[in-house]
């Protein structure tokens, strides 16, 4: 109970900041995972009171991934409130392996972590149960856009083949779920990744990124790389804010 109201008095105190600060500062909600029920009395006092205009979801729950059907009730709250979950990396399930093989976390850990979180939303159908719930992907979309090919073979070829009842089947191919529900942030200082990303999701789907606080966090370089890419001045604007204005519903 002490991490709850913890938890609860952390969420105040950034209410009181983005309040402070209008139109400068906005807040996500953090939420009690372990407990649904808690986090779903929480996701209603953060969206009524304190005026969140997001949730902050790690990318496995001890272990656990988030397409479990026990998160389920969070995903109907986010949507009934238009609240996009970002999808941030937690410790990776692939850990202990890249210790062996002295790699950080950050370099490969990360990046697939959130790829495994976002891709069970669209295999384990719950981007199709909840089709106004949009989802935030750090780092560029994690590994999706470089193995689009290969998703979508493995798609056709786990349904085609009748592995799974008609009943279970998608509708739509998880490129189509990506490209309607997914949102990319610009966390790179690569440009043809960047390009990569933005040929895959478009530029309606790629928001502002910069890894702050983190060590690589570079406000400038941020902002330059997006305008390297010499988009049209309305692609552009909308990359640089327009897109997160768009999804937060920020004036």
């Amino acid at each position: 109970m002490r991490g709850l109201r913890g938890q609860k008095r952390l969420m105040t105190i950034t209410r009181e900041v983005c309040h402070k600060y209008p139109g400068r500062f906005y807040a996500y909600a953090t939420l009690s995972y372990q407990d649904v029920e808690e986090a779903c009395k929480e996701l209603d006092r953060a969206y009524r009171e304190l005026g969140v205009k997001g949730i902050s979801m790690f990318s496995h729950v001890n272990g656990k991934p988030i397409h479990s059907p026990e998160f389920h009730p969070i995903y109907a709250k986010a949507e009934e409130y238009g609240l996009p979950i970002f999808i941030h990396p937690a410790i990776p399930l692939t850990f202990e392996i890249m210790k062996q093989y002295k790699t950080a976390a950050g370099i490969y850990g990360y990046p697939l972590d959130t790829t495994l979180a976002v891709m069970g939303l669209i295999f384990e159908g719950v981007l199709e149960k909840f089709p106004d719930l949009n989802v935030i992907h750090p780092h560029l979309g994690g590994v999706v856009p470089y193995l689009v090919w290969r998703m979508e073979k493995a798609w056709q070829h786990h349904f085609d083949t009748s592995l799974l009842p008609s009943s279970d089947r998608l509708p739509k191919t998880p490129s189509e779920y990506y490209k309607q529900q997914v949102y990319a942030d610009s966390v790179s200082s690569y440009l043809p990744a960047m390009r990569c990303c933005l040929d895959f999701v478009g530029p309606r789907h790629l928001c502002l990124g910069t890894d702050y606080a983190h060590g690589p966090a570079d406000w400038n370089n941020a902002i330059s790389i997006v305008r390297e890419m010499n988009l049209s001045e309305e692609d552009t604007d909308d990359i640089l804010g327009g897109n997160a204005s768009r999804i937060f519903k920020l004036e």
